[in-house]
């Protein structure tokens, strides 16, 4: 009779058990029934960024940086204290015993190999320039 008492209050308490979940799980969803959620439009990752404007961005950089060439190579030209020619140095009133004159042909070498080299930076300048325009247009999807 003991076995059979605690057969039964063992199976009493699991039904109780049971139900104290169906009762939990019934009052969720009451509540949820309450709070109703919905989406009008769902989120999406947008085609262009928000800012900075990068082209506009580089382009001002790149402007900037001219400018800024520009103007320390002036301030460097105005700080210059040397002579460039005789007259230039008589201008003192100090008496020239002489001046060198150019020779060969090694100045005009040295002019071209400066005038190639400044080209091939400007050139290298346009086009890391076009690169990173061409990499922008890419990404935000315009080319």
């Amino acid at each position: 009779m003991d076995r059979d008492y605690g057969v039964l209050r063992k199976s009493y308490e699991e039904l109780l058990g049971r139900l104290q979940q169906a009762n939990i799980a019934q009052a969720a969803d009451t509540q949820a029934d309450k709070v109703k959620l919905q989406v009008i439009d769902p989120p999406e990752v947008p085609h262009l960024p928000a800012a900075p404007n990068r082209m506009l961005l580089i382009t001002g950089v790149l402007f900037a940086g001219i400018a800024a060439g520009v103007g320390v190579t002036l301030l460097f030209g105005q700080m210059d204290r040397s002579f460039s020619t005789v007259d230039d140095l008589r201008t003192l009133g100090l008496p020239v015993l002489g001046g060198i004159s150019v020779l060969g042909m090694a100045p005009l070498r040295q002019r071209l190999m400066t005038v190639l080299r400044f080209g091939f930076a400007v050139a290298i300048l346009v086009g890391t320039y076009g690169v990173l325009m061409i990499i922008i247009l890419r990404k935000t999807a315009l080319i």
